[in-house]
């Protein structure tokens, strides 16, 4: 069986968003580190690929981009992804 990630249920969390201190199961919290650059790099490439959508208008015919929760939070979108093309 294969396993990935969906990328479509992310949202923008500020840390004024954050209220309590969260636990995580160890196994949980072990199998995350493990992979967390493949998340970073793969979350990264959503995100680019979701504001290119924006641009050139797959944004309303692609399902992965329409129904995600970063529809919400376009112009954090834009911003963090702007940052990320100048490094």
């Amino acid at each position: 069986m294969k396993y990935g990630f969906d990328f479509t249920k992310a949202v923008v969390v500020q840390q004024s968003d954050i209220e309590c201190q969260c636990t995580i199961d160890k196994k949980e919290w072990v199998e995350l580190n493990k992979n967390l650059m493949t998340i970073a790099t793969n979350f990264t490439d959503y995100l680019k690929k979701f504001a290119a959508s924006l641009e050139n208008s797959d944004f309303s015919k692609l399902p992965v981009f329409k129904y995600s929760s970063l529809q919400y939070f376009i112009g954090d979108v834009k911003s963090v992804v702007s940052s990320i093309s100048s490094m």
